[in-house]
């Protein structure tokens, strides 16, 4: 069992964890190649350009159509996409694609490019993000049985997030939740639910600094890594060692980046 000793509080730590949220992902005949989040820093009224890379790794032909969607997610692992412009932050409607409905051979490589036009005359502050579907449909052959009628088959579908930050603006702010201590089967594990309760997205690297009961330092241990936006949760999860039955202090750090450093301090009894 555990007790939180104290609230949410900003924490200093020398420390920095370089970001690695960038790459390229294979589905079915389709690979993208372009990054699947993209953050751009920018200022009201600005513009930038985007794109979305596509490879045909099959042996057919493969339709792609792009649409939009807003993106929540939250700590209990449930994904939500509203339609766009739902979201109070979205940036969907700032988003114009070059071409939304294409082919790509097989073999072929195919970039589409998209403009985003940030407005000039909204307060604006923080971060909007939206994301980009991309969807391969595959166009069967005549249906023999039934001749004259074609059958379409969608084949896979993939949001790559478009985010736009507005310059240094946004609160940051989060709350802890949930803390669990998991420890059968081999495994020993301290989690926490963090609440984006800010202006502004992260992407949030974890960590648990562990003492004794008497304050002995025994380690710090690295954890997973997350994005997370406002009105969005997720579960930070680290790795412990495992620990003999009695009392310790576990200092759970969400490193935010810059000065968005975020720890609570919990009490953990074996």
């Amino acid at each position: 069992m555990f007790r939180e000793i104290r609230s949410v509080e900003k924490v200093v730590l020398i420390t920095m964890i370089l970001s690695l949220f960038t790459g390229s992902m294979i589905f079915g005949q389709i690979y993208i190649t372009s990054d699947f989040i993209t953050v751009n820093t920018v200022q009201k009224g600005d513009t930038y350009t985007g794109e979305v890379s596509v490879m045909n790794v099959g042996d057919r032909v493969e339709r792609v159509r792009l649409s939009q969607n807003d993106y929540l997610f939250y700590a209990n692992g449930q994904d939500v996409y509203p339609e766009a412009g739902y979201l109070e932050r979205s940036n969907s409607s700032w988003i114009q694609f070059s071409l939304d409905d294409f082919s790509v051979n097989p073999g072929e490589e195919r970039t589409v490019s998209y403009i985003v036009r940030v407005p000039s005359e909204k307060e604006l502050i923080g971060s909007y993000w939206s994301t980009i579907m991309v969807q391969a449909i595959t166009d069967t052959a005549l249906n023999e049985e039934n001749e004259g009628t074609a059958k379409v088959n969608t084949a896979l579908r993939f949001a790559l997030q478009v985010v736009t930050e507005i310059g240094d603006t946004g609160i940051a702010t989060v709350e802890f939740q949930n803390p669990k201590h998991k420890a059968s089967d081999g495994e020993c594990c301290f989690s926490v639910d963090i609440e984006n309760t800010g202006e502004k997205h992260f992407k949030l690297f974890s960590s648990a600094i562990v003492y004794s009961s008497v304050g002995s330092y025994i380690g710090t241990f690295p954890g997973t890594r997350k994005i997370c936006y406002p009105g969005s949760s997720v579960k930070l999860t680290v790795d412990l060692p495992e620990l003999e039955k009695g009392s310790y202090q576990i200092q759970f750090i969400a490193d935010g980046g810059e000065n968005d450093i975020f720890g609570a301090l919990y009490g953990l009894e074996i």
